[in-house]
Formats: structure tokens, sequence, C-alpha cells
């Protein structure tokens, strides 16, 4: 099963080979994040080492020049080391950079808290002309490169490490909320790594009698507001599931939206607002209550509530 940071390297190499703008910039990580498969391109992939907020300022630069630089890292360290150069250097100028950030959420496992980005979102979120985006399977993740590269100005694209299974057939549509299956009692809303457990516990909600429909989103900012509309007016409650903290992450931004033009209970599943440990990514899900079965759980506990505790 192909990573998504597999699709993501061999995807840019094969752009960058027919697109003399693209450069990749590295922060000696390109083994893991894949942007090194890009080093094969002479004289644009650019090796900044470890010195992240210089590798943005470099980004900065080429952008101004014309370039559409791929500045790459763990999301950890490209989103929380960099902030103050991605605020002041390409979000306020509104740049056209590519921001890549992997290895997010809870994925890096045993290297710790200090490696795992719960809060990424949160952060490139806040930033006005930040685009943010979080595809769940391999064609998400074509179609989020291919069309990151025709936009112009700056975006955040976050991926996660390890496999994630298709979703998708066929190219999804850009920057709306994909609804993979329909249902009327609840609403299983997920990002990247987390739409294939929602699918695995809609089928185990159907053995329960309980009709879930399922919708992906892939761009987190700008969201969708029509199809969450929508899919709000279509059932009982929602269901936000993201490997992210529930503060500023996808619960918050639909929480946000929907409370200004429908009134809907909504039930967040993410980390709360805690720091994970050190240990193995399944071992992490299970602990922090991020498994199909968990999200079974609150949905049969919520079922025939109104109001959430």
């Amino acid at each position: 099963m192909e990573e998504i940071r597999d699709v993501f390297g061999n995807l840019i190499s094969e752009i960058g080979g027919k697109d003399s703008r693209i450069v990749v910039l590295d922060a000696d990580l390109g083994t893991s994040t894949r942007a090194s498969k890009f080093s094969k391109i002479p004289g644009r992939f650019i090796q900044c080492g470890i010195a992240e907020q210089n590798m943005v300022g470099v980004s900065a630069g080429l952008a101004l020049k014309g370039f559409i630089p791929f500045a790459v890292s763990f999301a950890v360290f490209i989103a929380g080391r960099c902030y103050d150069q991605i605020r002041v250097s390409i979000a306020y100028p509104n740049l056209n950079v590519k921001l890549i950030g992997s290895h997010a959420g809870l994925t890096p496992g045993p290297d710790g808290p200090t490696h795992q980005a719960i809060d990424d979102i949160a952060l490139m979120r806040a930033l006005p002309n930040m685009m943010v985006l979080e595809p769940a399977d391999r064609r998400e993740m074509a179609m989020v490169i291919e069309e990151s590269i025709k936009l112009e100005g700056p975006v955040y694209i976050r991926m996660n490490r390890g496999s994630s299974p298709d979703i998708y057939d066929n190219k999804p549509a850009f920057r709306k909320i994909n609804i993979l299956r329909e249902g009327k009692d609840v609403a299983l809303i997920a990002s990247g790594f987390m739409v294939h457990k929602a699918i695995k516990a809609a089928k185990l909600l159907e053995l329960e009698n309980i009709s879930a429909l399922i919708a992906s989103v892939h761009c987190i900012k700008p969201i969708d507001t029509e199809t969450l509309l929508d899919i709000a007016k279509k059932v009982k409650f929602i269901v936000t599931i993201e490997n992210h903290s529930i503060v500023g992450g996808l619960g918050s931004v639909i929480s946000e939206v929907l409370s200004e033009i429908y009134q809907i209970p909504i039930l967040k599943i993410g980390i709360k607002d805690t720091f994970a440990e050190s240990a193995e990514t399944d071992d992490l899900f299970k602990k922090y209550g991020l498994t199909e079965m968990d999200i079974v759980k609150k949905v049969i506990e919520n079922i025939n509530m109104t109001q959430f505790s």
C-alpha cells in the first residue's frame, strides 16, 4: 500500500521534471518525508540542514523570484518552529509558498510529544491568506498537490506517516467536502488519516441500526460551508474525527461555522487538550480514544441526546 508521503515525493518529482518553477527545500529529513526523491532534479533541490526557520526565509525569497517553493519538514517543526517566519515572511505578504508538514498528529508514535504535531492545524488556519489541506488517501494527496501548484498564495499541506487505505476510485473534487456515504442519523466528518476509521465505524454502526453519513474534509481552510450546511440538515448530530487536538482543529472549524448558521449538536473526537506519550502509533490511538470502536461507542452513547457533556 503506497503511503501518502510516497505519493508526494513521486508526484512532485514528476511535476518538477516538467515545470522549472518547482523547487523543493529540505531540512535534513528528506528520507522520512520523501522530499529527497526530488534530489534527482539538478539545481532545484535545496538542502537547508536542520535550520527550518532559515528554510522558510529562503522559500520566501524564491517565491519573490517567481519560483514555486515546497518547504518540507515534519509538521511539528514546519508549523511550530517556523511560525513567526511563516507569519511574517509568507502569510503576511501572501507569497506563493507551499508548506508540507509530514508525520502529523500521533503518527510519529515512539518519537514522543516533541515530534507529534497536535496543534499544527490550529496554528496554520489562524494565519490570514493560508489555505490548510489534509488529504486522506493517495488520490486526494495527488489532487491536493496538483491543485496547490495552480493556486497563487500560501498553502499548508498536512500528511501522516504510515499507510492509508484507498478511499476514492476517482479524483475527488477539490476544496469540497466529499460525501462518501449518505446517512440519516449521524454524520461522521473526518480528515486525513481518520477518514478510513470513520468508514470502519460506519459499517459497525450499521449493525446497530444506526445510519451514518461519512464525509471527508481535505480542505480545512477555507471550509466548504455549503456542503457542511447540507450535511447538518440531513442528520440528528455530527461527530468530527481528527488526528489533532480538539482545540483549534477540524471540530473547532465546523463548530464555529455551524454555530452561526445552523444549530446542531456536535461531538468532537480528537486529542483532548493534552500532550500524548511515546508509544507505538496504534497504542496511542487506543489510549487517546481515536479508534473506530471509540467512534462507535461515542455515537451509541449520544444517539438519543440533544446535548453533550
